[in-house]
This record gives structure tokens, sequence and C-alpha cells, in this order.
């Protein structure tokens, strides 16, 4: 993929920030999902306040928001993929604006639409992590364990 807005000569290369050098490819991958932190940040107050107004429905809804936020970031953290981490940031946010702010359901599935459409624009050239590499295959049988153990039993 590669992208005619990099000037040549770029740090970033061709393909954009995560095609770059690999110190700046793991500065990158260790930022992911600092943005979705920093939109969750209002709901801390939010929770709090509604915790001591006593309102149950709005504090389920602002816990179901932050839920969803923490499940997306760690859906990026954790290799799944930009498209699991983008629906969970759009459910989190038609849950928050369904109970919480108590927008009508057409409004919170356009929210959570627009939650989802910008998480995904947002993560649009960031890979999916590397596989994990496979573990090592087990050792051979020994083909000589079993007169091994019959010499050692007669000695």
């Amino acid at each position: 993929m590669t992208r005619p807005d990099v000037p040549p000569g770029s740090p970033w290369g061709s393909g954009g920030p995560w095609s770059g050098p690999v110190p700046l490819r793991r500065g990158l991958r260790q930022m992911r999902g600092a943005l979705l932190v920093m939109l969750a940040l209002p709901l801390a107050p939010a929770l709090l306040i509604n915790l001591i107004g006593g309102s149950g429905r709005q504090m389920v809804g602002t816990l179901l928001g932050i839920g969803g936020i923490v499940l997306a970031l760690r859906a990026l953290r954790g290799g799944h993929g930009r498209h699991r981490a983008a629906i969970l940031m759009g459910v989190g946010t038609g849950l928050l604006a369904l109970m919480a702010a108590q927008v009508p359901v057409l409004g919170a599935v356009i929210f959570g639409a627009m939650a989802w459409f910008g998480t995904s624009l947002l993560y649009e050239g960031v890979p999916d992590a590397e596989p994990a590499p496979a573990p090592p295959p087990p050792p051979a049988p020994d083909p000589f364990a079993a007169p091994r153990a019959r010499l050692t039993a007669l000695a």
C-alpha cells in the first residue's frame, strides 16, 4: 500500500508511519490505543457524579461505555485487529448514549455507528499484530530407550 502524500525520503517510508524503521514502528505500537484512553477520560467524573446522584441506569450505562472502550483497547493491544476494536468501540458508545445520556434508540445507534466508523478510520493503516511463534516440536522419542532400560535392569 503506497501513499502518494508521503514525501520522498520521509523516515516513515512509502506506506506511512506503520511501515517505517523498526524503532519507530515499535514506539507507535506501544502507543496504540492511547487516543481511546483519552476519549474515556471524561467518563470517570461522569461515573462519580452518577454514583453520588444514585441514578442506577446512568451508572450502569457509564460502566458499559467504559467497558466497551477498555475491551476495544485490549483488542488493539492484544493483536485482535482494528475491526474488532472498532466494533467494540461502537457498541460501547451506543450503550453509553442509550443508557447514560438517555438518547433515543435511533440516536444511540447513530452514535455507535459514528464511533465505529471513526475508530476504523483512525486505525486504518495499523497492521494486525504478528501471530505468536509456534511452540517448538517435542523431541523425537529415543529408539534405544527400551533396550537401555533392559540393560539397566539386568545390571
